[in-house]
């Protein structure tokens, strides 16, 4: 089977969570390459999808935005992005 080499750089401060991991794998490229798929074939929100959109409402409030709970009829929320409509939409359906 051919195979290649691919390699890339890391920074040993920013990357120091990455370069921690890798260095705990007893096969570096087989986990690598699960970290990328899984990572790469994800068709889901992930917990740190939403802890990041929590971290964003976080900012927002803080910033002093307000949040309409029950607005009046005819208001209608702002457009979100669509990975904030996901995040939204998956954070509406925990309730089900």
């Amino acid at each position: 089977m051919p195979k290649t080499a691919v390699g890339f750089s890391c920074d040993t401060d920013t990357d120091a969570d990455i370069l921690s991991w890798l260095d705990k794998q007893e096969n570096k490229s087989a986990a690598i390459r699960a970290a990328i798929r899984a990572s790469w074939l994800q068709d889901s929100l992930t917990l740190g999808d939403v802890l990041n959109e929590l971290g964003e409402i976080k900012r927002l409030l803080r910033s002093g935005a307000v949040a309409v709970v029950n607005g009046e009829e005819g208001e209608t929320a702002p457009e979100l992005d669509p990975e904030a409509q996901a995040a939204q939409d998956a954070l509406d359906g925990l309730g089900l």
